[in-house]
């Protein structure tokens, strides 16, 4: 819009400057008639003056479009800066964002991980606890029959003993503890060689004490029917101590 009034205002002065120095010359015409024409002289001036309205006005449109440049190089410089400043904040927050979705992520999974990782542990560690007590128990178990098994053997050698010793009544009481062995080692075989000793002590006229018959009463009681006839046959002989031990009372 200033640009087209500047324009025009310019045509505008240049056509008055023309009719106003077409009018000196018609007058100067009439007038002097005698004198020599001073057209070239009157042009020159126009196209001077044209030319300094021309230059001027082109010194200003220089002026316009320096100052505009300079004012759109400063909002550019402002809008980038601004366009910066937003873009960094936007990026602050977004990166404080991630930060935050990935650090909740990491917990949650690391929790999910170290609970996996515990109940691995607690099964391998139940399992393997599981296996050593099984070990252990067997181990145990065939170490405790060894000794059962030497401590019989003994018992059995010391028995022999005792009866070529002529000792009875200390041979019923190894075959006594011979068969508290027996039991323990859930051995049929063993449990009727010991009830074999305590017989023949018994036939050689063995006298044990009250103490021992009530021992060895309890022992026969826990033992199966395959070993009912010679336990009758103990106990019997046991009535019979019993009763000659009332008589010597």
């Amino acid at each position: 819009m200033l640009r087209s009034i500047r324009w025009r205002g310019m045509v505008l002065f240049v056509l008055v400057w023309q009719a106003i120095s077409q009018c000196a010359g018609a007058t100067a015409a009439s007038t002097t008639s005698d004198q020599p024409p001073k057209t070239t002289s009157v042009d020159a001036q126009i196209l001077q003056a044209e030319l300094d309205v021309t230059r001027r006005y082109d010194d200003r449109l220089l002026a316009t479009v320096h100052w505009s440049l300079a004012t759109m190089a400063a909002v550019a410089t402002l809008l980038i800066g601004f366009g910066w400043f937003v873009n960094f904040r936007v990026y602050e927050r977004d990166k404080r964002l991630l930060q935050d979705e990935i650090s909740s992520q990491v917990k949650e999974e690391f929790s999910h991980f170290a609970a996996e990782t515990r109940q691995d542990l607690v099964n391998q560690l139940d399992s393997g606890l599981n296996s050593l007590r099984s070990t252990i128990e067997h181990e145990a178990a065939s170490l405790r029959a060894k000794v059962y098994e030497l401590e019989y053997h003994r018992l059995c050698s010391e028995a022999k003993d005792w009866l070529e010793s002529g000792v009875v009544n200390n041979m019923f009481r190894t075959g006594c503890k011979l068969l508290e062995i027996a039991i323990l080692e859930d051995n049929a075989f063993h449990v009727g060689r010991a009830l074999d000793v305590i017989l023949r002590s018994l036939k050689n006229h063995a006298t044990p004490h009250v103490t021992g018959i009530s021992e060895l009463s309890k022992l026969l009681e826990s033992l199966s029917s395959e070993h009912k006839l010679d336990v009758d046959i103990i106990r019997d002989m046991l009535r019979q101590v019993r009763s000659g031990l009332a008589i010597n009372h």
